[in-house]
């Protein structure tokens, strides 16, 4: 081999050279993207930009898949494997020892390849795996969050429980008082269905009888009891109405109050019935939401992570046959040195095993979904059933106030 195709095929090596080193900067914006689409709210970055980064990636790599290209680490490292290769089986067919500027050459290929193609390998890997393991934690964030948001929502549940259980014994007081304030309306209205005055007395006489001015006076008698008898009467039953009217109108008033307390209750327990219900809701629809994206982003990571990994392995592979194919070289040249006959063939390093089981990347899985179940979510204050499963066994003369709708429903009762 002459000096001239090496010289312009290391020319040709710092043009390919150059784009790789800015493939490993988008590597690395790329990682961050993926990151923030898991992580959105611990990343400057938004979802949306990594989501672009991580399709136009996704893109390019579809097209360069199953072909080698003209830029890029993994063009850069067939074409060197190529070249190395073609010197070697030149080498060995001539019998001949490497030349001067063929090891420099071949030090320079060494030299680079340790001191930036395997870091930059590693790094890829590391940054693949950062990228599967945020994409996965997207997915268990959502989990997650369903949990907390349950836990949440189960508060809620509970507190309208309590509050429905508050209004429920409200009405059953506010009953009893309904029908305290009916008796004491009973006994006002006995004191004038009860009412029996004392008979005025009859009196009738003739002037002519002899006895008639006894008879005045035994009448004048009986008027002067009859007088007295109607005083008292009169002050009993004063006496016994106002004690029923005053009996009435307190449990009147009792009854009036508690009414405006249970109503009030009532008001609070759709409330916090409507509170749930939206909760529950929001919760479910967050989960959905969370999952979409989610399973969408660990879908587009997981593809183009295992193809960043099969072209690593790849570029991997074809160093290791370099690295071979120089030290193959340089034993002849030592071989020569020492007097001592070369017995390696150029196939040998071409078809070497190579384990590259450490480049895998783990956590490919994705977790399973979690159920948002918090029943039915279709039976709220606004629709009737709602009404009538609630307020259906209250006393009839203790109903429930006309219903406050939650939000989006009609408001409607039976009561």
């Amino acid at each position: 081999f002459a000096l001239k195709p090496y010289s312009l095929y290391l020319k040709r090596l710092l043009q390919l050279l150059r784009p790789t080193l800015k493939m490993q900067v988008k590597n690395i914006a790329l990682g961050f993207a993926f990151a923030c689409m898991a992580q959105a709210s611990q990343c400057e970055l938004s979802a949306a930009e990594g989501k672009v980064l991580l399709q136009a990636s996704t893109r390019a790599k579809n097209l360069q898949r199953g072909a080698l290209v003209d830029a890029g680490a993994m063009a850069a490292t067939d074409l060197m494997y190529t070249q190395v290769r073609t010197m070697a089986s030149d080498i060995m067919k001539a019998k001949r020892q490497p030349s001067a500027d063929e090891l420099q050459w071949l030090d320079s290929i060494q030299s680079y390849i340790e001191q930036n193609q395997t870091t930059a390998m590693m790094q890829g890997h590391k940054d693949d795996q950062i990228l599967m393991n945020n994409a996965v934690a997207g997915l268990v964030g959502c989990e997650t969050d369903l949990e907390t948001d349950t836990a949440s929502v189960a508060g809620k549940k509970q507190d309208a429980t309590e509050r429905g259980d508050d209004h429920a014994s409200c009405r059953s007081e506010e009953s009893a008082l309904e029908t305290d304030a009916g008796s004491k309306w009973s006994a006002l209205t006995s004191v004038y269905d009860n009412l029996k005055p004392p008979q005025a007395p009859s009196f009738s006489f003739d002037l002519t009888d002899d006895d008639y001015l006894a008879m005045i006076k035994e009448f004048g008698a009986k008027m002067d009891s009859f007088v007295a008898e109607s005083e008292e009467f009169a002050k009993a039953v004063n006496q016994s109405y106002t004690s029923a009217k005053n009996a009435y109108e307190g449990a009147s008033d009792a009854l009036t109050q508690k009414q405006g307390e249970c109503n009030q209750s009532q008001m609070i327990f759709e409330s916090s019935f409507c509170l749930w219900a939206d909760a529950a809701r929001g919760a479910g629809a967050k989960h959905e939401e969370c999952w979409v994206l989610g399973s969408k982003t660990f879908d587009i990571t997981k593809a183009a992570v295992l193809d960043s990994v099969e072209q690593r392995k790849h570029e991997y592979a074809a160093v290791q046959k370099i690295l071979c194919f120089l030290q193959m070289l340089r034993d002849r040249q030592q071989s020569a040195a020492n007097n001592v006959s070369a017995k390696s063939k150029a196939d040998d390093c071409a078809n070497i095993a190579v384990d590259d089981s450490f480049l895998d990347v783990v956590n490919t899985t994705a977790p399973s979904k979690g159920t948002a179940d918090f029943g039915d979510l279709t039976l709220q204050p606004g629709v009737a059933t709602w009404a009538q499963q609630q307020y259906g066994s209250f006393a009839s003369n203790a109903p429930a106030a006309p219903v406050m709708a939650c939000a989006g429903s009609e408001a409607t009762s039976l009561y």
